[in-house]
């Protein structure tokens, strides 16, 4: 439908442009024809049918003149006057005019005309010009026969085409939905779908919808993990609190000294889920909501944060290296918790008598925050799993310190979340280095 409209869309502006310019050549004909006749009435005794005879027929043959002389009663006219008049009672000239086209006469016996208002002279004479638009008519027939066969060939053709070219460019695409219908969600999410090898485009599609899906399957994945961890670090101090209520329901009368002891632990595990719950939600307040940011200064931000947090329980030397007026575009509250946990982990893999350096400098790439300690450090093999959600290097160590496995998660995502890169650096037994790069203001 589109072809069609376009092709008869041209071939009327085509036809419509050309009649309009004959229409107007002729219009500017009668005008010069009109100039002519009223040159000739200045003229004494001007013999009309010599003059139209000379001067208009011979230059102008599709032109048909009739010249009334009221004085004399004499009427001049073309040579095929007569047969311009055949067909009509007592001469009257009765064409209907031509919707749209201003001037232009038809009459079902005749050619189409264009009739000029009748031009009455200063010696009297009135003068009726009709033009035959014969050849006009007959050229818009042939342009408007050509439209038409040009648009009923140009349909079958396109038509065949488009169908053609459609099926080609519709047979991957149906493919590829057939692939997808096929898949299960439930078992098969990170399979993907057969990718044709073209077209472009559809290949693309395939490769997106193939790398959407396996996006899906890892993110539910982590959920689902997510969800076991979750559930298993919240029953282990529930556990432990319900046994120490337990062990003091039943032998808290009879052995009282157990009971400051059984209350120490339901203490530091109610703490430790306090923490843990604490630690849930911020993480799904920052993966649901965007924080504030600010231009702020990150070196007062890491000394305040030092200076707050820091107690020295374990003998361990703290060593600050931090350049004065660093300014980013950041969250004042996330950049303090990331500083915080990088130096809280630190602290707890790092043994007594050691030394925990952090390092705030400016930079080519940007300004490079770096926590380094000389801990039991990390294997390479584990390095890029820590910052996995609840996994621990070592979990009964971890356990011990309080850890909740959720830091370096956590330090991880407000790192993306302040467009940062993060990197670790670390050998099992030498300690490890914590790099966080932030881009430039």
């Amino acid at each position: 439908f589109i072809l069609i409209a376009v092709v008869l869309g041209i071939g009327i502006a085509v036809i419509s442009t050309v009649s309009i310019y004959l229409f107007q050549e002729k219009q500017r004909d009668l005008q010069i024809v009109a100039e002519l006749i009223e040159e000739a009435a200045s003229t004494e005794q001007v013999n009309w049918g010599l003059f139209l005879e000379e001067s208009i027929y011979q230059q102008y043959p599709d032109f048909v003149m009739k010249i009334e002389v009221p004085t004399t009663d004499t009427i001049f006219f073309s040579r095929d006057w007569q047969d311009f008049l055949a067909g009509d009672e007592d001469n009257q000239f009765e064409f209907g005019e031509v919707p749209l086209l201003r001037g232009v006469y038809w009459h079902e016996d005749k050619e189409g005309v264009f009739r000029e208002e009748t031009i009455v002279l200063e010696t009297g004479e009135i003068v009726t010009i009709y033009i035959s638009l014969e050849n006009i008519t007959d050229f818009i027939q042939l342009l408007s026969g050509i439209l038409f066969i040009v648009t009923f060939i140009a349909t079958i053709i396109g038509v065949a085409l488009i169908i053609m070219i459609t099926k080609k460019h519709i047979r991957p695409i149906t493919k590829l939905t057939e692939s997808v219908n096929e898949i299960d969600f439930k078992k098969e999410l990170g399979k993907g779908v057969d990718v044709p090898t073209k077209p472009e485009e559809i290949v693309d599609l395939g490769n997106a919808f193939n790398s959407l899906m396996l996006e899906l399957d890892s993110y539910i994945e982590n959920e689902k993990s997510f969800v076991a961890n979750a559930s298993h670090e919240l029953r282990t101090p529930i556990a432990a609190i319900h046994g120490n209520v337990s062990l003091i329901r039943r032998r808290g009368k009879q052995h009282p000294e157990i009971v400051d002891d059984a209350l120490e632990a339901i203490y530091q595990e109610s703490s430790r889920m306090e923490t843990l719950i604490a630690q849930l939600l911020a993480m799904v307040k920052q993966e649901n909501f965007e924080v504030e940011k600010t231009t702020v200064d990150i070196s007062k931000i890491v000394e305040d944060a030092i200076q707050s947090y820091w107690r020295n329980e374990k003998d361990i030397s703290l060593h600050t290296n931090i350049q004065d007026n660093l300014i980013i575009y950041g969250n004042e509250e996330q950049l303090r918790q990331m500083c915080i946990i990088l130096i809280d982990n630190a602290k707890k893999y790092t043994e007594e008598h050691g030394n925990i350096t952090v390092d705030l400098q400016q930079e080519d790439e940007g300004i490079s925050l770096k926590v380094i300690d000389t801990g039991i450090g990390i294997v390479k093999e584990e390095q890029e799993k820590i910052f996995h959600r609840f996994y621990r290097v070592d979990k009964a160590r971890s356990r011990a310190t309080g850890g909740t496995g959720l830091g370096l998660t956590m330090v991880r995502q407000f790192a993306e979340q302040h467009h940062a890169i993060i990197s670790v650096n670390s050998e099992l037994g030498e300690g490890a280095e914590f790099t966080i790069i932030f881009p430039k203001l």
